[in-house]
């Protein structure tokens, strides 16, 4: 019987499948040390990520009533008000369109395009452009408020004109008006506590005084 040779090759197959099962290692445990950078190392990072995208702050203003003095006066109430406001993700990618959005705001809106257009005609406001250019950076689907108060007739026409103007918005708040005049607000307006004065001090200052001092509410 003639002896058997041996397989020179078997030693460098091992070696290589080896090499693979490193490589396989490697590669799992880098997935692994990212995963756990994700889930746990920053999750709290990726969180704030994930919520912004899914919720958006809305600031909304706290109801007021309707204020009588002691004999049935009426002193302040509530009216409605048209806020005119503008996204700035929501307008179109063209630069072209958008701008004539901004064109026709301003045959509605008596404001300028943009403070170039506002110096030419002799005014120094800020215009729409101007206003929109510089929330987009900072909060880009916030609405910006670019005029208040708007006469209801051209706050019903923005509205009728809303599939020609995307990114624009119509908002209806709650204002404030005091029939007796807006020196009324100063009286009804005051909200801070009494100061920590005795109440002879306290008699002798003027009226004036007491509707604009800055007083502290004790601490509870």
């Amino acid at each position: 019987m003639q002896p058997t040779p041996k397989d020179s090759s078997q030693p460098q197959t091992n070696s290589r499948l080896l090499a693979l099962h490193g490589l396989v290692g490697l590669i799992m445990a880098v997935f692994v040390m990212r995963l756990w950078t994700m889930q746990i190392a920053q999750a709290g990072y990726y969180q704030s990520l994930a919520d912004s995208n899914r919720f958006r702050l809305t600031t909304i203003d706290a109801p007021r009533g309707i204020i009588y003095d002691r004999n049935g006066v009426l002193l302040a109430r509530n009216t409605p008000i048209y806020d005119v406001m503008i996204v700035p993700a929501y307008l179109p990618d063209d630069a072209a369109r958008e701008m004539a959005i901004y064109e026709r705001l301003s045959q509605l809106l008596d404001l300028p395009v943009s403070s170039k257009s506002a110096s030419l005609a002799g005014a120094g406001q800020s215009g729409i452009k101007d206003i929109v250019d510089a929330a987009r950076g900072v909060a880009p689907y916030r609405p910006v408020t670019i005029q208040t108060d708007v006469p209801r007739d051209v706050a019903l026409q923005i509205m009728e004109e809303s599939l020609s103007l995307p990114g624009v918005q119509t908002l209806l708040v709650s204002g404030r008006d005091y029939p007796l005049g807006l020196l009324t607000s100063h009286v009804v307006g005051y909200t801070g506590g009494s100061p920590r004065l005795s109440s002879t001090i306290w008699r002798r200052r003027s009226p004036m005084r007491w509707l604009t001092s800055t007083a502290t509410r004790p601490s509870r």
